[in-house]
């Protein structure tokens, strides 16, 4: 009976050291409850290999959104299925994951359960793809996501960077630079929603970055499925003395 015991309090500890649950904002960041949080996330390490790892992602009705794999978690590397759910439990998409690429199928559903887009991938680029509408029939063919872009793209970006950005005083005469990161939503009309600096040491930098953010014109926002997204964007800003 002690050895059962012993046994069984093994087993309990194994378990627990291999299960881990951490709690997300909508934006992704840690939070501690009572806080209120968007996901509840729950990593289970594989017992066979600990390198290996299945995730799931609760809403906060319990009901599960996602869940994937990681071939590597201590290095951060997915490998294997990705499924994804609509409210109530219906498939929204699955995808087959090596090395943090798809390779193999990608496919999304409609509610109704007919196929909304069907891809394969080698070796992380799409060879084929089909798009349908909500009754089977074969449409004109569209990515399945954009992300959201400065207005003239990426060179009328860093030009308007350039152009608006002001070294602080203090900053240039104690010679400090810094390439600081701020994150922001993109909402569907293209505004920029809740910019914070994610990555920033000098404070007088990071509140230029801000400013500099604060002062964007509007976005041309994201799409997933040919619908706006909002979507979490991070910035680089750099601060370099010439």
């Amino acid at each position: 009976m002690r050895l059962l015991t012993i046994l069984l309090l093994t087993l309990f500890l194994q378990t627990a050291h291999a299960q881990d649950t951490t709690y997300l904002d909508i934006n992704g960041e840690k939070v501690i409850p009572p806080k209120p949080y968007h996901w509840k996330k729950v990593t289970k390490r594989s017992a066979s290999n600990p390198k290996e790892a299945e995730v799931f992602y609760y809403i906060q009705n319990g009901e599960l959104e996602r869940k994937f794999f990681y071939e590597n978690l201590d290095s951060n590397i997915l490998g294997g299925k990705y499924l994804q759910y609509y409210p109530g439990g219906q498939i929204y998409m699955e995808q087959d994951i090596r090395h943090n690429q798809v390779e193999g199928n990608f496919i999304v559903y409609y509610k109704n359960g007919k196929v909304r887009r069907s891809e394969s991938y080698k070796n992380g680029k799409m060879i084929t793809g089909t798009c349908y509408d909500s009754t089977g029939k074969e449409i004109a063919y569209f990515p399945h996501e954009t992300l959201p872009s400065f207005p003239g793209g990426n060179s009328a970006l860093a030009a308007f960077l350039g152009r608006e950005l002001k070294y602080p005083n203090n900053a240039r005469r104690a010679g400090i630079e810094e390439r600081i990161l701020v994150r922001f939503e993109v909402d569907k009309e293209g505004n920029i929603k809740n910019p914070r600096i994610y990555k920033g040491v000098d404070p007088e930098l990071s509140a230029e970055a801000l400013r500099v953010v604060n002062k964007m014109p509007q976005w041309i926002p994201g799409q997933q499925d040919g619908q706006p997204k909002i979507v979490t964007y991070q910035l680089p800003v750099v601060f370099k003395l010439q």
